[in-house]
């Protein structure tokens, strides 16, 4: 799994005013590092305060359960989904990740591929939920790697696969709007 570095997030864009204003990376999450970034021309008084409050719900009522057996690699990432709404329950490994799924269908899973030793173990897991009917909702696979092999397995699970911080932005995005369709 990656290490996670501060997601760039930039604030929804304001109506035009003549007061300053100041570029930054744009993605998906405003203004999470408590810094007012809005686009050309914003009112950054105005803006700041409007995207603040915007963050805080934009992932209002998303539910994720994030399986892998080194959570501290994704804590920035996790903190960034949570500041901006989301409920993030982390499991350290399959049996764990079972039982969270016995008390909460989640809007999404996002799993690591290689957990306990066994290279292969969030691909196994997902493809046994899949099969038992035990989760048939989307899936992120967030690894280290990116390969041919990976991304064709994944995509027989009908899950996605990245080692892109900002795509997996995007990815969640997507699936707490209803808009994450298998991978084609």
């Amino acid at each position: 799994m990656p290490a996670s570095a501060p997601l760039p997030l930039a604030a929804p864009a304001a109506p035009a005013s003549s007061a300053p204003a100041v570029s930054a990376p744009r993605g998906p999450f405003a203004l999470l590092n408590d810094e007012p970034v809005a686009e050309p021309g914003a009112d950054l008084l105005g803006a700041g305060r409007a995207a603040r409050g915007a963050a805080d719900t934009m992932l209002h009522g998303v539910h994720i359960l994030w399986v892998d057996d080194h959570p501290r690699n994704n804590e920035s990432l996790v903190n960034a989904f949570r500041a901006a709404g989301a409920v993030v329950r982390i499991a350290e490994d399959s049996a764990a990740a079972d039982a969270a799924l016995a008390v909460e269908r989640p809007t999404m899973i996002v799993s690591d591929i290689d957990r306990g030793g066994n290279p292969r173990e969030g691909l196994e897991h997902i493809g046994r939920l899949r099969q038992e009917g035990g989760y048939t909702g989307p899936v992120v696979f967030y690894a280290g790697r990116v390969t041919p092999e990976r991304t064709t397995l994944t995509r027989q699970l009908g899950a996605h696969l990245t080692s892109s911080g900002p795509e997996i932005e995007r990815l969640v995005l997507r699936a707490a709007a209803g808009e994450l369709p298998p991978p084609g």
